[in-house]
């Protein structure tokens, strides 16, 4: 009987703070994500300035490790002069991916930094092949799908999808309504989204 020899899927872990990234490194990630101050959703999280970024990818890199850095909140005409600066800062610091879902912010770092990968957030709830496909059009290379996919809906993309699917496996498996989740939290606005964890309404 043929058996079906399974490819391990890569290991993505979050990596906060350079004590977590050093930890995700050595538990044995393949790959860490982690965000730039400013534009990013992850804002509880420790995050990095430019230095510490290419002090992160140095270290990643001499070790086989993957960077993605997030840049995954939706920006205002006006802030894409600062956004334009991150971008040249994460290519600079020559970090492998960035995680975007802002089209405007995909087409700054097409423009800027062409050989930086564009991972589609997850925010951008893609849970359709048809989404992923939209996605590889638009220049990305992988699609980070929607959180609360099932097992066969994740399958059912992932073997129509002409690019990487990502899945989250561990964490807050929070859905994403970016109108909802942002709105009904005081001092949040919704252009900018941020992982506010265990903080929505038990309505929601």
């Amino acid at each position: 009987m043929e058996q079906t020899v399974l490819q391990r899927p890569e290991i993505l872990a979050p990596a906060g703070n350079a004590d977590m990234l050093r930890a995700a490194v050595f538990a044995g990630a393949d790959a860490v994500y982690l965000g730039l101050d400013g534009y990013n959703a992850r804002r509880s999280a420790g995050n990095f300035d430019p230095d510490a970024l290419r002090e992160a990818v140095c270290f990643c890199h001499a070790r086989g490790v993957a960077v993605h850095v997030t840049l995954n909140t939706l920006v205002y005409a006006a802030e894409l002069g600062g956004l334009a600066d991150a971008v040249r800062a994460v290519a600079a610091a020559g970090a492998d991916a960035v995680i975007v879902d802002d089209l405007a912010t995909a087409q700054l770092v097409r423009s800027i930094a062409p050989g930086l990968r564009l991972h589609g957030s997850t925010q951008m709830s893609i849970h359709t092949a048809e989404g992923a496909k939209m996605l590889a059009k638009l220049g990305y290379s992988r699609a980070i799908l929607a959180r609360e996919l099932s097992l066969a809906e994740i399958e059912a993309v992932v073997r129509a999808s002409p690019i990487e699917c990502e899945v989250f496996v561990h964490g807050a498996m929070h859905v994403h309504e970016r109108p909802v989740h942002d709105e009904r939290v005081p001092g949040r606005a919704q252009r900018q989204p941020r992982c506010l964890r265990g903080s929505l309404p038990p309505a929601v």
